[in-house]
């Protein structure tokens, strides 16, 4: 995600990035206003400023925003949610084209095509770019852009040793090592083989896997987390539909339907007893460790009220709800009904199935409520007995 424009991302509460521009108003003896005015209008110029404007935009284009994954980087990296998206929508371009199209499609919309094969000589300063309407499109074209991308993932991203897909920066030509569960995401895409497939499940999963389904990546790579350096929505703990769906499919689609199912139940389980203990609430994201709708995290949590008024839900947690059912068996089914922890439904304390002695973890607590009611009562500072801490 490498974005165009200059200036200060609008879309932001007026106070977001007052710590950013204050030591640059200080630097040129004026406001904080007046220098994002001058700033904006182009009167002032400020490179390295422009430096974290351009990452900042490449975060929010992202889809993941907020993340320390993406830092002061975002717009160098090839990431592997990203090209696992691009290779998708190239099969399925040219599934299109083939099915649909009898092998020949003709655009009536003319603008420029991505130079293919890419080269830097194709992408220099007044190379000439085909058009869209200089010749019928083939599904020829399509399937060899989506071959090249997956020779580049596996070229980039994929780390044998670590067993996992990472981000590739392309300015230190070097990946980042910071774990995602964006990493399945060539499950759901197709684009991982077999072998790749094998050693996800096998070593990484367990990275990710929590008592209420995957969180967005590891601790260790979110690292520690202070005043000055607070949660990020879309580090660890939390749990997004969209992770979640993904990966169960893609799981399915390389035959393991287990490992979506268990996955699937640990997800409902968890929305459930929130709709359940909390009076229908629905939100966009959950705390997995804690199987909390209560988030501590830059933008809070949206679905939730101070009243937990049940309304029309959250739409793509909505959506996991729905598709997370499709993988549960009958039994399954009744079991989350039931809230059923999957600790005891799996007949397991630990997430990778060793003996029942070990230590269990992270959020194994068999008490939902408690679990849930404990993070709310420390975000209010009232204990169980309703006393002032």
């Amino acid at each position: 995600y490498r974005p165009d424009g200059l200036g200060i991302p609008p879309e932001t509460e007026a106070s977001h990035f007052t710590h950013i521009l204050e030591p640059y108003a200080e630097k040129h003896g004026i406001s904080i206003l007046e220098f994002t005015e001058q700033y904006n209008d182009g009167t002032l110029k400020e490179p390295e400023l422009d430096e974290y404007f351009l990452h900042d935009r490449a975060v929010r284009e992202s889809g993941h925003d907020t993340t320390y994954r993406f830092e002061k980087r975002c717009a160098n990296l090839a990431t592997i949610d990203l090209n696992s998206l691009l290779f998708k929508y190239e099969v399925d371009i040219a599934t299109a084209i083939r099915d649909v199209f009898d092998d020949e499609l003709e655009l009536e919309e003319d603008f420029e095509l991505s130079p293919f094969p890419p080269s830097p000589e194709a992408f220099a300063p007044g190379a000439k770019m085909e058009r869209s309407t200089s010749r019928p499109q083939t599904s020829e074209d399509w399937f060899l852009r989506a071959e090249l991308r997956k020779e580049r993932i596996d070229q980039y991203c994929w780390n044998e040793g670590k067993k996992l897909f990472y981000d590739y920066d392309t300015v230190t030509k070097k990946q980042i090592l910071y774990e995602s569960v964006t990493s399945f995401w060539p499950l759901w895409a197709g684009c991982a083989s077999e072998d790749q497939a094998w050693k996800l499940v096998t070593y990484g999963m367990s990275k990710f896997e929590v008592i209420g389904g995957l969180v967005s990546g590891t601790e260790e790579s979110r690292g520690r987390i202070s005043l000055d350096r607070p949660n990020r929505q879309w580090d660890f703990p939390y749990a997004w539909p969209p992770h979640q769906i993904m990966t169960w499919v893609g799981l399915e689609r390389y035959g393991y339907l287990e490992d979506a199912q268990r996955l699937a139940y640990r997800f409902l389980y968890m929305m459930t007893t929130a709709f359940v203990d909390f009076n229908g609430v629905v939100p966009e994201k959950f705390d997995a460790v804690k199987l909390s709708h209560l988030v501590d995290a830059e933008y809070g949590n949206q679905g939730i009220d101070f009243k937990m008024v049940p309304r029309e839900g959250f739409g793509w947690m909505n959506a996991a709800y729905q598709v997370g059912l499709t993988f549960l068996t009958n039994h399954m089914r009744r079991a989350v009904a039931a809230c059923q922890s999957p600790e005891i439904f799996f007949n397991r304390r630990d997430l990778v199935g060793a003996d029942m002695t070990n230590t269990a973890p992270r959020g194994a607590d068999l008490d939902p409520l408690g679990i849930a009611m404990e993070n709310a009562m420390e975000s209010l500072h009232i204990d169980y007995a309703g006393s002032q801490y």
